[in-house]
């Protein structure tokens, strides 16, 4: 009974115990996530404690309660009670382990973001700290600076007014061209800088061996500057001159060399300095007793500066004296000249003008310079030649740096032959030639002076060869021009005049021939057929010389439509073919395709007969061919032969007037020198082309035309 009522007393007072502390586990319990079970356990154990203090005063007095029951209830609660308070203990640590981990990661992170933290706080406060060293460095060097200008404020002013000296020498450039004047003024400024009361400019002149004293020199009388000239050879201007350095001396009178035994000087203190004429000494400048010390430094390096820009001054002032001189020269012949003159920029401004080609063109020099030729010349091809040296030009004939070159006008560009010294662009193993051509051209001034001048425009090209502008000269060609016309007149009036009468003459003999006068021997016959050839030939003079004529009066009729051009190189063969079987040539065409072209028909079948022709006459074995292709909007028609060939000399001169190739190789005859000329203009009035396009001596030639498609 004993052990009963003790373990019974432990048993509430323990119950007791955690009834009372219950409270205090639940406050933090619910700060835990199980809190809703630690509040079913508080029940639990109030429940136990109530049941066993029920238990225990029955049983005391004497209840007959089934105690058995009781007390098993009252153990299950416990162990229940036990149990649960076991596994929230379990989980309520569980959790605090977690929370605990979850802490102990949060403080490494939070640890590691504050070493982070601090090591830039500590890269900042190193920039700062440098920083603020740099400031410290920066306020000690403006603190230097603001002490070094209080301490050499006089210096600054001197600068400046050293810098104002240089600057006021520097400014005689404007009219540095008047000698005396500029000698002048550079010689007073030097003075008044250096606080001297004279100066003077001293120039070598090699006959005499001597510096002569420039007249204008500072503070000195023009006697005195005649008897200033010194020796080179016994004077500080000499010295200075010889030794190209500054030279200067405090006591003049003890310096036995020092000025002209001839002058009088109640001076003590002298300082000269080489002058120069770009690289070349050519004298000094000198000044007289300076109030500034010449012994310092900064003094002799002022005024070796004012020297330098003394030595620029006079270098001008010679230069311009000399563009001058070259000017008036160049004015002079100008003036002179017997020929007209005009002068262009690259862009067509004009530059100069000479009278003659003032009173050609009915201008004023005064009133043109510097404007445009455009609608100032009254010639529009030639104001377009001069505002645009790169135009064309429609000559196939072009001059070039004094060889006259064949070349062909395409797609507005001049494509010859390389020159000697030509400008040119690579075109596909061609060269172009659009820049530096020479340009021909007469002009008739009908409505000034009534002259006719022969005009030559030539580029007119830098050092570094390329085109600055252009020269335009006019020769008078008046004389030539009124001969021509009246040889034109002539050959017209007696061409009309032979061809009557040699009509009469070759139908006579060919009757003669025929046998209509009687029967004719062989020996008349002979002499008759050299007749009758010689006749035929002299009619085709007249009716070339007739064409040439119609052709320069412009009464040339053309009758331009479209025909074969195929068929008109079979009526050619056909016509030729007796002559080149007499020959034992072949003549043949390369194509038969129908092409046509917009021309005169028989005035083409005369330029392919002429050609064909002259290739049967200079050809002794091989044959002649002939053949087409379309060329953009053109047919180029091509004869080729296995002839003689052409030199270069001969292919110059091969479309003029009365032009022949040299026939001292051939037992041939040659022609009237006009068929080639003929054939030049027919082509060129149809809208074509005609040159050589190939041609070596003893190899053959090649001739070609262009004619426009249909």
């Amino acid at each position: 009974m004993f052990y009963f009522y003790t373990y019974s007393f432990l048993a509430i007072v323990i119950m007791t115990y955690g009834a009372i502390n219950y409270p205090k586990i639940l406050k933090l319990a619910n700060k835990s996530s199980h809190k809703s079970e630690w509040k079913i356990a508080f029940g639990l154990i109030i429940f136990t404690l109530v049941s066993y203090v029920t238990f225990i005063i029955l049983y005391v007095f004497g209840s007959q309660l089934a105690t058995d029951i009781i007390t098993i209830s009252i153990f299950y609660f416990v162990s229940v009670y036990v149990l649960q308070t076991i596994d929230l203990l379990y989980k309520t640590l569980k959790e605090s382990f977690q929370k605990n981990n979850d802490i102990n990661k949060y403080a490494d992170h939070l640890e590691v973001m504050v070493q982070k933290r601090t090591q830039e706080y500590q890269n900042k406060n190193e920039e700062i700290e440098k920083t603020v060293n740099e400031l410290t460095d920066f306020k000690k060097a403006m603190l230097s600076i603001l002490e070094d200008m209080s301490n050499s404020e006089d210096q600054l002013k001197v600068a400046l007014m050293e810098s104002d000296a240089l600057n006021m020498v520097s400014q005689t450039i404007t009219w540095s061209a008047d000698w005396d004047k500029m000698v002048s003024y550079v010689t007073k400024v030097i003075a008044l800088n250096m606080e001297a009361p004279k100066s003077a400019i001293f120039i070598y002149n090699s006959d005499s061996n001597s510096l002569v004293a420039q007249k204008g020199s500072y503070g000195f009388t023009p006697k005195e500057i005649e008897l200033l000239d010194v020796d080179t050879d016994e004077s500080l201007n000499g010295i200075a001159y010889k030794t190209k350095t500054v030279i200067q001396t405090s006591d003049i009178q003890s310096e036995k060399n020092a000025c002209p035994q001839k002058v009088h000087f109640d001076h003590s203190k002298m300082i000269t300095a080489p002058v120069y004429d770009g690289k070349n000494i050519i004298g000094t400048i000198c000044c007289i007793d300076p109030n500034r010390d010449i012994k310092s430094s900064k003094v002799k390096d002022f005024y070796e500066k004012l020297s330098n820009v003394a030595s620029v001054i006079i270098s001008n002032s010679k230069l311009i004296n000399q563009i001058e001189v070259k000017e008036s020269e160049e004015q002079a012949i100008l003036k002179s000249i017997g020929e007209g003159l005009l002068v262009v920029d690259n862009l067509g401004n004009i530059e100069d003008i000479n009278k003659i080609a003032e009173n050609n063109f009915g201008i004023k020099k005064e009133d043109v310079l510097g404007k445009n030729v455009a609608g100032l010349l009254g010639f529009h091809e030639l104001e377009t030649l001069l505002s645009d040296f790169g135009a064309t030009y429609d000559r196939k004939h072009v001059e070039k740096m004094g060889h006259r070159m064949e070349c062909i006008l395409k797609d507005e560009k001049y494509i010859c032959a390389a020159g000697k010294n030509s400008f040119h662009k690579n075109c596909r193993g061609c060269n172009i030639f659009h820049v530096a051509a020479q340009k021909k051209m007469n002009l008739a001034f009908t409505k000034t002076t009534n002259f006719t001048f022969s005009a030559i425009i030539s580029p007119i090209l830098s050092d570094s060869s390329e085109v600055i502008g252009q020269v335009l000269t006019m020769h008078d060609v008046t004389k030539e021009v009124l001969m021509n016309r009246a040889k034109d007149e002539f050959l017209s009036v007696t061409s009309h005049e032979l061809r009557t009468p040699m009509t009469a003459v070759m139908g006579n003999i060919k009757m003669v021939l025929d046998g209509d006068a009687g029967k004719v021997d062989d020996m008349m016959r002979e002499y008759l057929n050299d007749a009758y050839i010689g006749s035929q030939r002299l009619l085709a003079l007249v009716e070339d010389m007739l064409n040439v004529s119609r052709i320069e009066q412009g009464r040339m009729q053309y009758n331009i439509s479209p025909f074969d051009i195929d068929t008109a190189i079979k009526y050619v063969f056909n016509t030729l073919k007796g002559i080149a079987s007499q020959k034992n040539l072949y003549l043949k065409p390369l194509n038969h395709d129908c092409v046509k072209v917009v021309g005169d028909e028989n005035k083409i079948i005369e330029v392919i007969t002429n050609l064909v022709g002259n290739a049967l006459k200079f050809t002794e074995g091989g044959g002649i061919s002939i053949g087409y292709a379309i060329v953009g909007n053109k047919l180029q028609v091509s004869i080729a032969d296995t002839g003689i060939g052409i030199s270069k000399e001969d292919e110059t001169k091969l479309f003029q007037k009365f032009s022949q190739v040299n026939l001292t190789l051939t037992n041939q005859k040659g022609g009237t020198g006009l068929g080639l000329y003929i054939c030049r203009q027919y082509v060129e009035a149809m809208g074509g082309k005609i040159w050589i396009d190939k041609s070596e001596p003893g190899r053959g030639t090649i001739f070609a035309f262009t004619l426009p498609l249909a």
